[in-house]
């Protein structure tokens, strides 16, 4: 009975000692050298190296080789992707016999499947499986493959799919197999948003403070931080991706807020040089993509619509002059001054009038590029500069009438076309 008791004591601390693990499926002794799982060889509870995110292999034990996980960031370092970024992924493998195989004989063919991710054009295409000599445990692949996660990447997507099919060296088709692993991507907190645009196009638009056609304004962006915290350093960097908006600069502006305190409202001290085509349509607005970060290197990408609106200012002719005569006279070289007025809500900006005709009888002079300057709602204007030189030759019947066409535009793409009746006594 005492033999009995002892064995039976025994058997009990046996297993206290014996823990199921949850990614192998099969149990490990304490401290002890383990028990054969279905992975082949003798393992551990610490197998997996530090880091490792344990993934379920279909092939299980009936394939020479199985995935047991993957790590992102370097081989001793975690990490994670982000949108935006990109990020090495190791591989953790394992061999089901170490008598098989040498070192090298097995490799991966990695790909993306996610339109949002991609593999990066220095990762390596082929990824070994070495250090099969030195343990049946498993192992991290020595050359990691490199995945960039696209800076628009919704907050809805939250993983991409690695693929990776498995062969043995110059013996593909029989070996083959694919093993599918689902990584995370990590958004950043959503702390912040666009809370407004304020445009400013008194300079060198038509100053109602929207956005035009043919303008050049400077588009400052407010941002809220409806995160939790403030967020110290924060600046904001642009992109375009319509060709009918340019920066004024040449290149894409880095926009500093400084600190942002938790619910806080930040307008910059300096704004976007934007250049909008005068023939760009108003139909659709033009996308601003917003690159917000903070002195963490935090990174929150942002997008903005900016909507264009028609040019509001409206030209009419209002008559015409022809100083020291009262009229027009046949034989003889006469000034003509057209009077503009902007009939709009909104200034046009450096207008301009040319003149033509097409007439045997009639000649005319200086009639390009008659300069009025700005006119704001409601003004009437003459040319500042020289008028319109008409000459009818007297050869031209008496009391000649004939048609002159006035073409106004301004420097904001607007463009009114008026034909004049002048008549020479």
């Amino acid at each position: 009975m005492r033999k009995l008791a002892i064995l039976m004591a025994l058997l009990l601390l046996v297993t206290a000692c014996v823990r199921i693990d949850p990614v192998n499926g099969f149990s490990f002794g304490g401290s002890s050298p383990g028990l054969t799982g279905p992975y082949g060889g003798t393992v551990t509870a610490l197998d997996l190296p530090a880091g490792v995110v344990p993934i379920e292999d279909p092939g299980g034990a009936s394939a020479d080789v199985t995935i047991r996980g993957y790590k992102l960031g370097s081989k001793s370092t975690a990490g994670t992707i982000a949108p935006g970024k990109s990020e090495s992924v190791y591989v953790c493998f394992q061999l089901r016999s170490t008598s098989s195989y040498s070192s090298g004989d097995w490799e991966a063919v990695p790909s993306v499947s996610n339109p949002h991710a991609y593999l990066a054009s220095y990762s390596a295409k082929t990824i070994t499986f070495d250090g099969f000599y030195s343990s049946s445990k498993p192992i991290l692949a020595s050359s990691g493959i490199y995945v960039t996660v696209a800076k628009d990447t919704p907050r809805s997507v939250t993983s991409f799919t690695l693929k990776l099919r498995l062969q043995k060296k110059y013996q593909v088709t029989p070996n083959e197999r694919e093993v599918s692993i689902t990584i995370p991507i990590t958004h950043p907190p959503d702390d912040f948003a666009v809370d407004g645009l304020e445009i400013d196009d008194a300079s060198q638009g038509n100053g109602d403070g929207m956005l035009s056609p043919g303008e050049r304004a400077t588009v400052k962006v407010r941002l809220k931080n409806q995160g939790a915290a403030a967020r110290q350093g924060v600046s904001l960097k642009p992109s375009l991706t319509d060709s009918n908006v340019s920066f004024g600069t040449y290149t894409a502006p880095t926009i500093s807020y400084g600190s942002i305190e938790a619910g806080a409202i930040a307008s910059p001290r300096d704004g976007i040089d934007l250049k909008v085509s005068s023939s760009a349509p108003t139909s659709q607005p033009i996308t601003l993509q917003l690159s917000v970060t903070d002195a963490a290197g935090l990174e929150w990408n942002l997008s903005h619509p900016l909507s264009l609106a028609p040019n509001p200012a409206a030209i009419s002719l209002e008559g015409y002059e022809t100083p020291g005569a009262a009229s027009l006279v046949r034989g003889q070289f006469q000034d003509v001054r057209f009077l503009l007025k902007n009939t709009g809500t909104a200034k046009a900006k450096d207008v301009y009038l040319s003149a033509t005709e097409s007439n045997t009888y009639v000649s005319l002079y200086y009639a390009s590029n008659q300069y009025y300057g700005d006119l704001l709602p409601g003004a009437s204007a003459l040319p500042s500069g020289n008028a319109v030189e008409v000459y009818v030759n007297s050869s031209a019947p008496a009391n000649y009438t004939f048609t002159v066409t006035l073409k106004v535009e301004d420097a904001l793409g607007g463009s009114w076309t008026f034909p004049v009746t002048l008549t020479a006594k």
